[in-house]
């Protein structure tokens, strides 16, 4: 192997020459999302060859054709230069017309235009390898590497759109080809991500984010000096270290927001200027239940793309985070997770605090398996005594598969209240959050709720202060005492025959849009109903884990 070829790459400056080298013989598969994504990385192999003498022949297809205008103008653009590049139409074939001598077919007229030992770029290489054909694929496929091992082509196949979109990269690992190298190009948040499937026996599950250059072909985004900080006095030289970016879920349309802030409308803003950020803070707000996989996504992507640098805060909007969402938030970037209460003079004050502080903890490979860990069973809210109990297993079931904590706790009815006027007063926004009751007492389950948060938990829930309503409580926190107290329930009220209070249940949980206040937790709503002035004794029993 001479020097020019084993500096031959995919054409992407700045990608290290071992995720990107291609030897002369071998065979490479690029799954690609669209032919457009696929332009700028055909344009750097084609610089890239000509830069090392190396003749480059690409193969166009009828959706690619349209590049056959720019290709020959790109390099040198001499007639020496020009001569480098070699350019094909293929023309449409039917399925039926590519059998399996269409391969042997292809090398042959390669040949006869002078394609021996180029690069050969073939575009659109579905058509030509329809990787749904099984093992007729294979067998083209191994002719093809033994064509290009005789001949030292280096042979680069995309497979674009529809080639890929339900068949992926699985047929091609599965095709028993010989790849020296399977590679995907997706779009991450609005930009090219090249992940290494397997490249000359290198696996990688780290994306590496691309740019288009201005001569339209790929770059490596630069890493920022931030992902190499491991000292605080390295953040002395960031430009930014004073800076803040906030999201308008995160202020919320506060007052007396520093004017030296830059407000964005939401975090695909802020991971587009990622580029430009090194020590800055982010502070990002959670802005309903069904934001916070998005949110969580938006922070492992700022912290993975950006490095130790950079302050990632998020405050808590009307909807107050499970702990299970908080850790999970801290896990994947966060430097810190704050109460949706805390005044702005404390956030600014918390600000102060991070300025000096480095991300060091080791992020995870990917996030969707622990997003799926914390995300709560959809079932909520009032559920009759014959049911309650196989809905808190269920959830009780994902909660231990995922080390997620629970609760369960029974609050007594004082003397002079009336179960329907106590459960008018239950009021659950959360999902996985489910109670019941029988003819004295109200029970609830919590999901992903810690030992630490069962009272004020409960104080959210209820509209009234829990003293006004019962004389105690007793909560079980271990998931076999939470299960013998299902038991214990569901038996009395099979033997009670208990009634359903789903009316009641179902008048007090009227439907409001999402930017109602009486929606935030803590906020007290409007019910109409006096409040009781009783005053009990009070009474909290908590039965030891078993």
């Amino acid at each position: 192997m001479s020097t020019t070829e084993a500096r031959l790459t995919l054409g992407i400056r700045r990608l290290p020459l071992a995720s990107g080298a291609l030897h002369p013989g071998g065979i490479y598969a690029l799954s690609c999302e669209s032919l457009e994504l696929a332009r700028p990385l055909v344009n750097g192999m084609v610089d890239d060859a000509r830069e090392q003498l190396q003749p480059v022949t690409v193969v166009l297809g009828p959706e690619s054709i349209q590049w056959g205008d720019q290709l020959p103008r790109r390099g040198a653009g001499t007639a020496s230069g020009r001569s480098h590049l070699h350019l094909f139409a293929r023309q449409a074939r039917s399925a039926e017309e590519i059998g399996a001598t269409h391969a042997s077919q292809l090398a042959e007229e390669l040949e006869y235009f002078g394609a021996s030992g180029s690069l050969i770029i073939l575009v659109e290489a579905g058509a030509l390898f329809p990787l749904s054909d099984g093992p007729g694929c294979a067998r083209r496929l191994r002719w093809l590497r033994n064509w290009a091992s005789e001949n030292f082509c280096p042979v680069v196949m995309l497979f674009a759109g529809d080639d890929v979109r339900t068949s992926q990269i699985t047929p091609l690992q599965s095709a028993g080809a010989g790849f020296a190298g399977i590679a995907t190009l997706s779009c991450e948040h609005n930009q090219a991500a090249l992940q290494l499937e397997t490249w000359h026996g290198i696996t990688s599950s780290e994306l590496a984010y691309l740019r288009e250059a201005e001569d339209q072909a790929y770059e490596l985004r630069p890493e920022l000096a931030a992902r190499n900080f491991t000292d605080p006095s390295q953040l002395n030289a960031a430009n930014d270290r004073d800076r803040v970016y906030a999201t308008r879920a995160a202020v919320r349309g506060e007052s007396g927001i520093p004017a030296t802030w830059s407000i964005v409308e939401n975090e695909e803003v802020l991971l587009s200027r990622t580029d430009s950020i090194t020590a800055a803070t982010c502070l990002l707000g959670v802005e309903s239940t069904e934001h916070f996989p998005a949110l969580a996504r938006a922070v492992f992507e700022l912290r993975r793309r950006i490095g130790s640098g950079v302050k990632i805060v998020v405050r808590e909007g009307g909807r107050r985070l499970r702990t299970a969402q908080s850790l999970l938030l801290l896990k994947v970037g966060a430097n810190a997770v704050i109460d949706a209460e805390t005044p702005m003079t404390r956030v600014l004050t918390g600000f102060e605090a991070l300025r000096d502080q480095l991300f060091l903890r080791p992020l995870p490979d990917q996030i969707e398996p622990l997003l799926d860990s914390v995300q709560p069973p959809e079932e909520k809210g009032y559920h009759p005594p014959e049911q309650f109990r196989a809905a808190c297993l269920r959830a009780l079931k994902k909660a231990q598969q995922n080390s997620v904590e629970c609760a369960l706790a029974r609050l007594f009815l004082l003397p002079d209240v009336r179960l329907e006027d106590a459960l008018a007063h239950c009021h659950m926004r959360r999902s996985g959050d489910l109670f019941s009751a029988d003819n004295r007492s109200i029970y609830v389950f919590l999901y992903g709720c810690w030992e630490q948060d069962v009272n004020v938990t409960l104080q959210r829930i209820f509209r009234l202060p829990i003293p006004e309503l019962f004389i105690g409580h007793i909560e079980h926190t271990d998931a076999a005492a939470i299960q013998r107290e299902l038991s214990v329930f569901h038996e009395y009220a099979e033997r009670l025959s208990l009634p359903s209070f789903s009316s009641i249940a179902a008048a007090a949980t009227p439907a409001q849009p999402a930017s109602d206040p009486s929606e935030a937790d803590g906020a007290p709503p409007e019910t109409g109903v006096p409040p009781r002035r009783v005053t009990p004794a009070p009474m909290t029993l908590r039965v030891p884990a078993a």
